[in-house]
């Protein structure tokens, strides 16, 4: 089983002259380090030398794919998501689409890691000691809930119990050695979401494909459970992955993000963008199983990689759940100014 390995501290010794440089030497190899804390400043006489310490991350191997294990044989696997571009939203021509799908750049300057899969009710309880306070396994007659099932998201969680698992899961593993302090779990942006999702793609379903009908699409029966072909819960993996390796990124349950709630995000270029408030709700993305109770008979346009809608923050819902996703603690996540909306048509 293979884990994250832990991050060393290193100490750099850097020699300021007319040109800086540092190389950074641990366990006998030559590392990039990406540097946490430094002087704010240096006062320095014409012509004499300064050295200082920096303290910097070890960022070798940091670009793998890694496995969690948990006592009970439980495992969660994270997929490394590079530093990258990608258009978010929807152009004003695509079949279903939202005219809160703002068609716009953005712009991730630090790589992350997202689960594999949705995460599960048996990774849940593996950490949390049981299930999310509104989850109920039998029903009213005492039989067995048809959502149960190890394998199968959790769900009927709030957005705060989701990030107390993030929480709890960090302790863990830093704990356990196998997380550097400089790392946490939490949920993804709406933009780190949307880029895993899409994974290079532009299309309005991450095969590659088109959506055929709003409904009824052959062409998402591949991809995702959706109102079009299933009313129940399933265990994840099941259906056709994307080519960066991610199960399930639409239908199933719906994913839970980091961010606020915001109607219109915009047109102009995003830098690692996270919209936060005082209150309001938060963002579900990938549409449901259980589509068609919502959006009456447009369930497969909810299945593109664009579809977004609020989700309650305090609430649950029987098809709502999340994806874990791990970032360094000095992420640096921008709170955009007013977002600058398309024209109006004349």
């Amino acid at each position: 089983m293979k884990f994250c390995r832990t991050n060393k501290m290193v100490i750099a010794s850097v020699v300021m002259s007319l040109v800086a440089a540092a190389t950074v030497m641990a366990d006998d190899e030559v590392v990039a380090p990406v540097i946490v804390d430094q002087p704010k400043s240096v006062n320095v006489k014409a012509g004499a030398r300064v050295t200082f310490s920096v303290n910097a991350v070890e960022t070798t191997d940091s670009r793998e794919d890694f496995t969690v294990g948990f006592p009970d044989g439980t495992t969660l696997d994270m997929i490394y998501c590079a530093p990258g571009s990608f258009t978010m939203g929807s152009p004003e021509d695509e079949m279903g689409r939202d005219d809160r799908e703002d068609l716009h750049k953005v712009i991730l300057t630090q790589g992350f890691w997202l689960g594999k899969y949705e995460l599960t009710q048996g990774q849940y309880k593996a950490v949390m000691g049981g299930y999310p306070k509104a989850f109920r396994e039998t029903d009213s007659e005492g039989m067995t809930n048809p959502y149960v099932g190890d394998n199968k998201p959790i769900i009927y969680v709030t957005w705060r119990e989701a990030l107390d698992f993030c929480a709890k899961l960090t302790e863990i593993e830093q704990a356990a050695g196998r997380l550097s302090k400089f790392y946490k779990y939490t949920l993804p942006t709406e933009a780190q979401w949307e880029y895993a999702c899409r994974a290079g793609t532009q299309t309005p379903l991450y095969s590659g494909a088109e959506l055929t009908s709003m409904s009824i699409c052959p062409n998402v029966d591949a991809l995702a459970w959706y109102g079009g072909n299933e009313i129940f819960l399933h265990p994840v993996g099941l259906k056709e992955a994307n080519c960066w390796g991610f199960y399930d990124m639409v239908g199933n349950a719906e994913e839970m993000c980091l961010d606020y709630w915001v109607e219109h995000l915009g047109i102009a270029t995003a830098t690692d963008p996270y919209y936060v408030a005082e209150e309001g709700s938060c963002v579900g993305r990938g549409g449901c199983f259980d589509s068609t109770s919502r959006f009456s008979w447009e369930y497969a346009r909810t299945c593109r990689s664009a579809f977004r809608r609020s989700f309650s923050r305090t609430g649950t819902y029987g098809n709502g759940g999340f994806r874990v996703a791990l970032v360094p603690n000095e992420y640096k996540v921008r709170k955009p100014t007013v977002p600058v909306l398309p024209e109006p048509e004349e």
